[in-house]
């Protein structure tokens, strides 16, 4: 049996794009995706030799996804008679719709290319939990599928009565609960008091539709708190420029944060004990840019 998605608005994007500037597309407006480049090939889903691939630490599971995704193409190549891999000149005029209303089968060839294409654009997150991951940050819309409906609204349920304990148990820990909140974006400082910051967290759980706070929240809240303070700091870098992104990666001075072009991979770098004096390095610089600007 087919599989059938759509590509729904990500309710946490509310702050990109144009709504980041008050504004919307007229009626009948789509945001149109033409596969991205990097090194020289095109950003497709459908190429084995992809960067983020070939370098995968585990050698196992670099091995199974390149043969699962050269199946793949091979399997859409034969159907549709193109030359799909990741050098070749179809792409250089190939543009995709993204449409909230489609139902895309990815029984069909042409709509299984431009599932793939719009997820590793990373205009999409694969489902909606996965929102909160650093990797999709930008990400507009996620994949729905059918079959997830009623089971999603039950689990939203179960996840939302979990959210609200937990904050009880974070909001005896005042530290923690300043730090989680910095984590999620929410206006607040170390001079906050502790009433408020339990008030602006009760009212990001409740904001949940608009925002994917409980989802947000609940991730937020099963990581360690070193964890949780490197991704500030990584974050306070990059808005400082302490940090910087170039060719797609993330770069502190000549040391480049990680292999590949994610935050994620970056922060990854910072975690690990190796690299604990870059860690402490980038605190310093950064503690300097807020003195001095």
């Amino acid at each position: 049996m087919s599989q059938v998605i759509q590509f729904k608005e990500n309710p946490a994007a509310g702050n990109l794009g144009l709504e980041k500037e008050g504004r919307s597309k007229f009626p009948g407006c789509y945001d149109t995706i033409q596969p991205p480049t990097k090194n020289g090939r095109y950003l497709t889903g459908l190429d084995e030799l992809a960067h983020d691939i070939v370098t995968m630490p585990d050698s196992k599971l670099r091995e199974e996804t390149q043969k699962k995704v050269k199946d793949l193409r091979l399997s859409l190549e034969q159907i549709t008679g193109l030359k799909l891999d990741a050098l070749s000149t179809y792409w250089d005029g190939y543009f995709v719709k993204i449409d909230p209303a489609k139902r895309y089968d990815l029984g069909n060839a042409a709509d299984a290319i431009a599932y793939h294409v719009i997820l590793a654009s990373g205009a999409a997150a694969p489902s909606i939990r996965e929102t909160s991951d650093p990797l999709y940050n930008h990400a507009k819309y996620y994949v729905f599928r059918d079959f997830e409906d009623v089971s999603d609204r039950i689990e939203k349920k179960d996840r939302l009565a979990e959210a609200y304990t937990e904050l009880q148990k974070l909001l005896k820990k005042p530290e923690r609960a300043i730090q989680l909140a910095q984590f999620l974006d929410l206006n607040v400082s170390t001079l906050t008091p502790p009433e408020n910051v339990r008030d602006i967290l009760y009212t990001f759980l409740e904001n949940d539709q608009k925002l994917n706070s409980v989802v947000r929240f609940l991730d937020a809240v099963s990581r360690s708190a070193e964890e949780i303070n490197i991704k500030l700091i990584f974050a306070e870098g990059l808005k400082l420029g302490v940090i910087r992104q170039r060719d797609g990666l993330y770069q502190r001075g000549n040391i480049t944060l990680g292999k590949a072009s994610s935050p994620a991979d970056a922060i990854s770098f910072l975690a690990d004990p190796l690299n604990s004096g870059e860690l402490l390095s980038i605190q310093e610089e950064i503690q300097v840019k807020r003195k001095f600007g």
